[in-house]
């Protein structure tokens, strides 16, 4: 029977998933028909595939069809469908092994929305890329970006970020947390149901 190395991270996505390893590799299995294995093929697997070059990741997330790595040394590569620029390689050519996003310092910490992508960067602020269509990349338009824009207005310094379908949010180091992007549903918590492109505080709530 197949056994997966010793796991410290899992992603799931729309039609795969994916594991960490403990020794920095990932391995991913399911639907591949964009890539989203990320080795080298769009050729589904029943179970887990090595990702190609990957080998000091340090954490994992998943959007719908792509995936993206953060190393030790803080660098994000990511792989899978590309259609709205959310791989950060500055095209929006499906890559089926990973490439790295460019124009991108060091991270700390990542998270994958539907087709966008965000990282909370170790000097301080948020960047995020891909698509936009609901303002939650939160740079203040509604423009898809293929290489990471900064994320506007928040006061602090963030800890961590979220994606969701199509918003975002952060928790600043202070506990305050800020949401943009779709608010249909009321996501945003801002009191209202109208998309931000730019961050809106959640009011009454500190992490």
């Amino acid at each position: 029977m197949f056994s997966l190395p010793p796991a410290i991270a899992l992603a799931a996505g729309g039609r795969h998933s994916c594991a960490l390893v403990d020794d920095g590799t990932a391995q991913c299995w399911g639907g591949n028909d964009l890539g989203a294995l990320g080795d080298g093929t769009t050729t589904g697997h029943v179970f887990p595939a090595p990702v190609s070059g990957i080998t000091d990741a340090r954490a994992i997330t998943s959007g719908f069809d792509h995936v993206c790595a953060l190393t030790a040394a803080g660098a994000v590569a990511c792989w899978g469908s590309n259609a709205y620029g959310q791989l950060g390689d500055g095209t929006t050519t499906d890559r089926a092994a990973p490439v790295d996003v460019v124009d991108l310092a060091p991270a700390a910490s990542i998270a994958a929305g539907y087709n966008h992508t965000c990282a909370v960067l170790r000097a301080g602020g948020v960047r995020c890329w891909g698509w936009n269509a609901a303002g939650q990349l939160g740079d203040g338009t509604l423009v898809n970006r293929s290489s990471p824009v900064p994320v506007s207005g928040l006061p602090g310094s963030p800890a961590v970020v979220v994606g969701g379908g199509f918003h975002s949010c952060a928790a600043l180091r202070d506990g305050a947390v800020y949401c943009w992007g779709a608010n249909e549903s009321g996501q945003l918590g801002n009191g209202s149901t109208a998309d931000s492109p730019v961050p809106w505080l959640v009011p009454g709530v500190t992490l």
